[in-house]
């Protein structure tokens, strides 16, 4: 029984793709409009996925200015720290080091997170200038088709 609605569903893929050859070989000029729409989706997925990398970018610049900010606030901070701990005062003196010790901690871990986040967006630079020359030669063999 089965046997009978493969052979069926063959017999109508078969003629379905018989009927749309046919078709397309009178009317190539819908083949053309079809195929250069097809292409123009394509364009557009493309402007949204550079626009995205952009927004993306952006947003890594945003993060690494704010990062650099508390870094220097940390780094101010540390400073006094270190001037407390040259004071006179025998207590203001270990609790400034103790001080210290955790804000070279946070200065380090600042570092570090500023290392991968530039790192990130010279990466994400590096894809978008890709991706812009990409979509200049699409748009370019887009306008030729049109």
């Amino acid at each position: 029984m089965a046997n009978i609605f493969a052979r069926f569903w063959n017999f109508s893929t078969g003629w379905l793709h018989h009927s749309q050859s046919r078709l397309e070989a009178t009317r190539p000029e819908i083949v053309y409009d079809q195929a250069l729409k097809a292409e123009k989706k394509k364009y557009e997925k493309m402007e949204e996925a550079v626009s995205g990398l952009v927004y993306n970018r952006t947003k890594l610049d945003d993060d690494i200015e704010n990062s650099r900010r508390e870094l220097e606030e940390v780094q101010a901070m540390l400073d006094q720290a270190v001037i407390d701990a040259q004071g006179d005062d025998k207590g203001v003196a270990e609790e400034a080091m103790m001080v210290g010790a955790m804000l070279q901690e946070q200065e380090e871990a600042l570092l570090d997170k500023l290392a991968t986040l530039t790192e990130s967006r010279d990466s994400a630079a590096g894809r978008i200038e890709e991706y812009q020359g990409k979509l200049v030669d699409f748009q370019a063999r887009l306008k030729r088709l049109d």
